[in-house]
């Protein structure tokens, strides 16, 4: 993209992602890694956080706190470790899901394999280099190999797997009448045999009925793949489109992601972590014109917004924020304040940053409108104090002038949060600390 900076983290702040991956490759860490299991079925989540806070958090926690760093590091560290580990889970969890036997056995990615796993600089687990890692050892079977390869489109070595491969799985890949031939992202394995023996007009035949007859076979896999949140192939088969298919496929695949938020997070079972689709909208943004970005920016802000709030890409949301913020809806403000909070309420200090840096950035006029939304019941306000989120409560009132403070703690939210909550005394003292209406010594 013309107008950010694609890699916007520190060195400081890349030396600590780079400290915190190494603890993923302590023994204790990686056997609680390879312990933690998850139960394939509609009703589970990437998101759901107990058990592998209990797993494996937990122990990461624990593991740093007892290292007798400085206090400031330490944090910075317990901050830090925990975006990162959920990279892992839901990393662990598709790929258990992706590679599970055709049979019915499932596959648990133990020791060995999770000592592969590579890291980005930003701190972001490396799908497609992890994969490579994997590939090239003994660690996994060569039906697993040619999977990955094929998943993270390896094609100087699919043909190798491929020539490995027992005559009943190679059978199995080459069905013709095979659903999967039409679910592109997830289901390379079908594709590529056709692709790897020159046979690339047959399976445009085969696929013509799932795709419309103006777009080709490549558009077709292009687009598939970036449904499906496979940001590797989506950029391997949009390489391989001429000028004219990449200025047709372009704009209406990066509509269909900025717009398939919903389903990302509640179809996962099907698709890659959200965050890979946060990663492949930042590359289909990267590789569009200016006036073309601003197109998307302009169609739907929000959405937009809502994908950049994904670790690691937060380190580039308010660029992202500073462009988008001329075309933001303003009734959508408040909107977005509580989505960062949902989606960062456990991150530390990143969260907090954000917030305080995004408050700066609302326009001086609607300051008055803005703050008229917070008195009201489910707004931002209204959330972080029923959750009783002290230092969320220190960034906002520190962002607001006297006036505005003044309003949020006469307000009806606040008043009955304080008649039910008398004892929650911290949460009230904040509020009328910064509201400057609280004066008293406070009591232990």
């Amino acid at each position: 993209m013309a107008h950010l900076n694609y890699n916007p983290v520190s060195l400081k702040d890349m030396a600590i992602r780079r400290l915190t991956a190494a603890f993923f490759k302590e023994s204790t860490i990686l056997a609680s890694i390879s312990d933690f299991h998850s139960e394939f079925s509609a009703f589970d989540h990437y998101d759901s956080p107990q058990v592998w806070r209990e797993t494996v958090e937990d122990k990461l926690l624990d593991v740093i706190s007892k290292l007798g760093l400085p206090k400031s590091l330490n944090k910075v560290l317990l901050d830090t470790v925990k975006p990162m580990s959920r990279q892992v889970r839901r990393w662990k969890v598709f790929h258990e899901k992706y590679l599970h036997d055709s049979h019915g056995e499932e596959i648990h990615l133990d020791i060995p394999i999770l000592e592969k796993l590579c890291w980005t600089s930003t701190g972001a687990v490396d799908y497609r280099k992890t994969a490579e890692e994997l590939v090239r050892s003994d660690v996994i079977d060569v039906v697993k190999q040619y999977k990955l390869a094929c998943l993270y489109c390896m094609e100087d070595c699919i043909p190798m797997f491929w020539k490995e491969l027992p005559s009943e799985n190679k059978q199995y890949f080459c069905r013709k009448t095979d659903r999967r031939l039409q679910s592109g992202g997830l289901g390379l394995e079908f594709w590529w045999p056709y692709i790897i023996e020159g046979r690339e007009s047959e399976l445009d035949d085969l696929t013509r009925s799932y795709r419309s007859d103006q777009i080709s076979f490549y558009q077709y896999d292009f687009q598939c793949s970036a449904k499906k949140g496979n940001k590797t192939a989506a950029e391997y088969f949009f390489q391989k489109l001429t000028h004219e298919e990449k200025e047709a496929s372009l704009m209406s695949t990066t509509r269909a992601i900025v717009s398939s938020l919903y389903s990302a997070r509640n179809h996962w079972y099907k698709v890659f972590p959200s965050e890979k689709f946060s990663e492949l909208l930042s590359y289909l943004l990267s590789v569009m014109t200016p006036d073309q970005q601003m197109r998307i920016f302009q169609e739907k802000p929000c959405e937009v917004l809502e994908w950049f709030l994904v670790w690691p890409l937060q380190d580039i949301f308010l660029e992202i924020a500073e462009l988008i913020w001329g075309f933001l809806p303003k009734r959508y403000y408040d909107s977005v304040l509580i989505v960062m909070y949902n989606n960062f309420e456990n991150s530390g200090d990143y969260c907090l940053i954000l917030f305080q840096e995004l408050f700066f950035r609302i326009p001086p006029d609607f300051w008055k409108s803005f703050v008229d939304r917070q008195c009201e019941t489910s707004s931002y306000f209204d959330d972080i104090l029923s959750e009783e989120n002290i230092k969320a409560l220190e960034i906002f009132f520190r962002s607001l002038d006297a006036a505005a403070r003044t309003r949020l703690v006469f307000n009806s939210c606040f008043r009955k949060f304080y008649c039910v909550s008398i004892d929650k005394r911290d949460v009230v003292e904040v509020c009328l600390r910064r509201s400057q209406l609280f004066y008293g010594r406070r009591r232990n």
